[in-house]
Formats: C-alpha cells, structure tokens, sequence
C-alpha cells in the first residue's frame, strides 16, 4: 500500500498530520502535500483506486515530466575507440544537433 492511501486512511480515522508522520515515518510536509491535493477527492474514490492511479490523481503535474533517453553504452564506447571521435560529438549527435551529410 502507497504512502497516499496510508495517509489517507489514517486521517479518515481521525488521526493529526503530525501523528501521521510519527506513526509512517514521513516528513510532516508529505503528509500536509497529500492532505492539500487530496482536497477533491473522496475517501470511496480514493479506496478503489490502486496505487499508480492515486498518485496520479493526486499529483497530475508529476505525470508530466519529460523522460530521458538513455544513451546505448555499448555503440558509445565501440565509437569513442575511433580516431576522431570526441565525447562532444558524441553528446552533439545524441542531442540531433549534428546533421549528418
């Protein structure tokens, strides 16, 4: 079970923020973010969804952030044996600011 729906729970049984950081082991500032974005929601949204889903719903901007590309090491290294061939240029043609002619 997530932190969220811990929090959650916990406070629907009556418990404080700060009896909630005590008891899980968490910043008194995640258990007020998580009573903050859970403002719109209801206890019966929130028991039904999993735990993905929750956070999701509790934190849509987090959804949002870019993913970023990891470099394939083995064509890295194998390029970097070639004459030539710098780091930069490498990190140039990874970032498509290189045209290839």
């Amino acid at each position: 079970m997530s932190n969220e729906k811990q929090i959650l729970q916990l406070h629907s049984q009556g418990y404080s923020q700060r009896r909630i950081a005590e008891t899980l082991h968490i910043p008194r500032n995640t258990v007020a973010k998580v009573f903050k974005a859970a403002d719109q929601l209801s206890l019966a949204a929130v028991s039904s969804m999993d735990d993905e889903s929750l956070h999701l719903a509790l934190f849509p901007e987090k959804a949002a952030l870019p993913v970023q590309e990891i470099p394939d090491y083995v064509y890295v290294h194998k390029e970097l044996l070639k004459s030539g061939v710098t780091l930069k240029l490498l990190s140039q043609l990874y970032s498509g600011s290189l045209v290839k002619t």
